[in-house]
């Protein structure tokens, strides 16, 4: 038993494996009969986002610039054919506000377990 990436999807489609739960808050496009955790019962939902890092110090504007690149580019159907055909993976949305609802998600998960007010 393991915790991995779709890295297995493959595995489970040929039944050498059995996938018992996509963990984010939807079932992964290449397995749709696998239930999410969140359907089974557990208040819990882990998706594993891709980050661009950049040196600190780098211009607001540049930033900016590069998290509006990133946000057309997730939205393109190339992107979803390569996350979704080539690498087995879901094509997640990208850029700052993306970032930033992750972050505040993350955030209240971690509030609400130790009883403290979460952001709105």
């Amino acid at each position: 038993m393991g915790v991995v990436g779709s890295i297995l999807v493959e595995y489970t489609k040929a039944g050498s494996i059995k996938t018992l739960a996509a963990m984010g808050d939807e079932r992964m496009t290449r397995l749709p009969d696998v239930s999410t955790l969140q359907e089974q019962g557990f208040d819990v939902s882990y998706d594993i986002p891709t980050i661009l890092y950049i040196r600190a110090g780098v211009p607001d504007a540049i930033i900016n610039r590069l998290s509006e690149i990133m946000e057309r580019i997730s939205q393109t159907p190339e992107y979803t054919k390569v996350m979704v055909d080539q690498l087995n993976s879901e094509a997640m949305p990208a850029g700052r506000v993306y970032a930033a609802e992750r972050l505040r998600r993350a955030y209240n998960n971690v509030a609400r377990d130790v009883g403290k007010p979460p952001l709105p």
